[in-house]
Parts: structure tokens; C-alpha cells; sequence
């Protein structure tokens, strides 16, 4: 337990012990502990492209769930560390999932960013999402932190977190994401490992932590101040109302150890198995129409619409079968030339991009001559923006997640907490990036997922 009473133990525990101790259980996790997985014994099938997308996430988020118990002990800890006087709490690292953990529907109104925590006068939590690309970079801000006196939960794959471990670096928690432990899902002709896990198994894992350490902040009696969707009447007053609030005025009703982080993961696998059960075929659709896009030499684009996927197209292991339209949230690149018969996939939210806010982004892709693909919920009923303006010659890839985004239940508290749709949109387009390495016939193969202890 370090000075401000945080174990230095975690769901990946192996950070106090030699490098060699964290390469040996990389070992016997990439070899399941002698067990033979399910997806490798010779007479099961082989799944491939978006199939076996689907099932990684699926067994990522078991794995989580297996975790939770020491994930909520961390948060029991942090809880403890953030109701000190002038404590705060922040995230730094990946700028995609800074965002995503900061100023979303359902996520804690006061956590602050990246160049708020990097003050050496800032005291607190600091979230750490290392970058796999930036590694040493994201150390040294660790090592910086810690010499300040601010508490470090990180977050990372089983080997980036090994990686920090044996340049010395001490997180006071670590919450293993359980990506795939190459980073990408698919192993190419040349050696690399394609088709990102990171991106929703980091999304998931940190969602995790946010809703135990809520829960953790209850149970003492504390009920900090949480946002609601833009999309929910009253919302915008409500923040105003709330903008200065660390904690509500009023005790809230305990929330039991373990509750949230169950009923998200509960509800994003909801979403996600409507998904595999509603939409494959429009996945399926989607990567055939890209791929002969592609093959007739016309350009494949992506509007990635969302707090984190705006960020991760181009991040490590990406194919590169999408170029990024969109600058942003919401409009389009300044240098992005669309002509006739270009190919975009719109990943969304709840709408098309419409508006003066998208600057009208539909519109112009449209008359381009581009061919539209789409992905969003279907609650908006709104015939000039939800799905029924989607036009009928046009794909779409449904999200399953509900009106509010926030998917986990605080007993007497006026709003959900805890969003689901940053993880659904990931799993659609890489889904998509998976099915479509299936169909260009590269020499990929599935790594077969783990088996054994979820943590040594």
C-alpha cells in the first residue's frame, strides 16, 4: 500500500515484481496455460473477419467483468484519495480516450483534462491512458506525477503495462483492458498484428473503473455531480446548474460494491448482441461495398462521429482501409477532395450529419456523388435527421443503445451514469475493418484468445 493508501496491487498485479515475473505470465497467457483454446483445437472452426471481432469483445468484456472485485477495490482506495481537501481527479494519455472519459453523457462532470493535470500545483487522480506509440513519453509524465505526489491509475494491455514494470515505472493501480496481447486481433504476412482491440476493451475497462469509483464515493456518503446527454430535455439547464459541483448537496443511497460495473457491461453486451443477431448482414454489406470501392480505384472514407473513434481511425494497427473525412466532430476536412463514386462510412451517434453544426456534411458528401454508409441508434424518430433520413439506396448498421446513452442505475439519483455507445461504435467499425481483411484474402489468422488466470 503506498502513502495515500492505494494497494499496489491491481487486476494486473505484476507491477512490483521483476520484468521477468510480468514476460513469464505474457507466456502462459499467450499460451493458455497448456489448455487448448476453443478457436484452435483441430476440428473447430476457424472464425474470421467480423465474427471473430464480435467474439474477442465479447470474451474482453467476461475478462473485465472477472476483474471487477479488485477493479472496485482500486476505486475504493481512489475514493478515499479524492475526498482529501483541493483533491481532483484527471485523465492524461491518449487523447481519444481523454476524451471519452471527459465530458460524456452518463461520465463525471468534474474531471479535468490532460494540460489541467499536467500542472506540477495540481493535486490528484490522474487516469493514464499510455500511448502504444508513445510509450517512453507517457513514462516519463508517470514518473513526473509521482515525484509530485498524485495518485496514478493506469490503464493499458497486459504487455503495456509489463512495459512500464520494467522501465521502473510504479502506477499506484493498474486495470488491465485485456486487449489482445499483440494490440491488433489479426497477424499479417509481414509480421504485424492487424484490426485494434484497444480502442473498446480501454473504452470499456475505464467505463468500469468511473462507475465502481461513483459507487465507491456513495457508499461515504458523497454523490458527485454527473452529466446527461444534450440530447435529454433539460439537460443543458441542468449542467448549468450543476457546473461548479464537485458533490451534490444531498447524501444519495449507497450503491452496492460491484452493481454498476455489472450493469454496464450487462447493457453493452445487450447492445452488442443485437448487434451480431440484427446487423451482421449490413456489416457484411458495408465491407463488400468498400472493398469493391477500393478494387475499382475510387477512395474509401470514414466520418467517425464520437468522442474517441473521431480520434482512433489511424491509430496503432489499423489497416488503413478507411481514410478519415471528418476534422473533428463535426465537419468535414478542408482538403478532402470526394468525387462521384467514393465510398463513406458514417459512423455516427444518433442522427446524420446534418445541420449548421455539421455544416451541412450529408448534404455536400451527397451531391459529391459519393455512396453513403451508415451507423447509429434508432431512437431519434425525427424524419429529417434520425434513421428515417437515411436514404433507401443507403447501408445502415444499427447501435442498439438507448435514448440517454448512460446505461447504469443509481437508486434516487435523477439520470443514468455510465455511457455504452463509445464501445458499440468501435466494435462497428472494426468489425467492418475485420470483415473486409476477410474479404481481400489477406494472410491473416485470428490469435487465439486467452485461457487460464485473467491475471498472474
Amino acid at each position: 500500500m503506498n502513502r495515500e493508501g492505494i494497494p499496489m496491487t491491481s487486476p494486473m498485479v505484476c507491477l512490483t515484481l521483476p520484468l521477468a515475473c510480468a514476460l513469464l505470465w505474457l507466456c502462459l497467457a499467450s499460451a493458455g496455460c497448456g489448455q487448448p483454446s476453443p478457436m484452435t483445437q483441430p476440428d473447430a472452426p476457424r472464425a474470421v473477419g467480423a465474427e471473430a471481432y464480435y467474439r474477442w469483445l465479447i470474451g474482453c468484456m467476461e475478462a473485465i467483468e472477472r476483474d471487477i472485485p479488485a477493479i472496485t477495490r482500486s476505486a475504493e482506495a481512489a475514493a478515499d484519495v479524492y475526498l482529501k481537501d483541493g483533491v481532483e481527479i484527471g485523465a492524461y494519455g491518449e487523447r481519444a480516450l481523454v476524451s471519452e472519459v471527459c465530458g460524456r453523457a452518463g461520465g463525471m462532470m468534474t474531471i479535468v483534462r490532460a494540460d489541467t493535470v499536467s500542472s506540477p500545483e495540481w493535486k490528484g487522480i490522474v487516469l493514464l491512458f499510455p500511448q502504444e506509440d508513445a510509450l517512453q513519453e507517457d513514462f516519463a509524465a508517470a514518473r513526473r506525477f509521482k515525484a509530485e505526489g498524485k495518485t496514478i491509475v493506469a490503464f493499458g494491455r497486459r504487455a503495456i503495462l509489463a512495459a512500464a514494470a520494467g522501465d521502473g515505472v510504479a502506477f499506484d493501480a493498474s486495470i488491465e483492458n485485456h486487449a489482445a496481447p499483440h494490440g491488433g486481433l489479426f497477424a499479417s504476412g509481414d509480421g504485424n498484428w492487424l484490426v485494434p482491440t484497444d480502442p473498446p476493451a480501454s473504452i470499456a475497462a475505464a467505463w468500469v473503473w468511473t462507475g465502481e469509483f461513483v459507487a465507491a464515493l456513495t457508499r461515504r456518503g458523497k454523490m458527485p455531480a454527473m452529466h446527461q446527454s444534450i440530447f435529454v430535455p433539460g439537460a443543458a439547464d441542468r449542467a448549468a446548474k450543476l457546473h461548479d459541483l464537485k458533490f451534490h448537496p444531498d447524501s444519495p443511497m449507497k450503491i452496492a460494491p460491484g452493481a454498476v460495473a455489472r450493469e454496464f457491461l450487462r447493457e453493452t453486451r445487450r447492445s452488442l448482441a443485437a448487434l451480431h443477431a440484427e446487423d451482421m448482414p449490413a456489416i457484411v454489406k458495408v465491407a463488400e461495398l468498400a472493398v469493391r470501392t477500393r478494387q475499382a480505384g475510387r477512395q474509401v472514407w470514414t466520418f467517425a462521429h464520437g468522442h474517441a473513434i473521431t480520434r482512433h481511425v489511424g491509430c496503432p494497427h489499423d489497416p488503413g482501409y478507411f481514410k478519415q473525412i471528418n476534422r473533428g466532430l463535426f465537419g468535414l476536412k478542408r482538403d478532402a477532395v470526394i468525387e462521384r463514386g467514393d465510398f463513406v462510412f458514417c459512423v455516427g451517434y444518433d442522427r446524420i450529419f446534418q445541420g449548421w453544426y455539421f455544416k451541412d456534411a450529408t448534404e455536400r458528401m451527397r451531391k459529391a456523388g459519393a455512396v453513403l454508409a451508415w451507423s447509429m441508434t434508432d431512437y431519434n424518430t425525427d424524419p429529417n435527421t434520425g434513421p428515417a433520413a437515411i436514404g433507401s439506396d443507403e447501408i445502415l448498421i444499427g447501435q442498439h443503445w438507448a435514448f440517454g446513452d448512460a446505461v447504469a442505475t443509481v437508486p434516487g439519483y435523477d439520470a443514468k451514469i455510465i455511457p455504452s455507445s463509445g464501445v458499440i461504435s468501435e466494435a462497428v467499425l472494426w468489425m467492418t475493418e475485420a470483415e473486409m481483411m476477410r474479404l481481400l484474402a489477406d494472410k491473416t489468422r485470428p490469435e487465439p484468445p486467452r485461457s487460464g488466470p485473467a491475471s498472474p
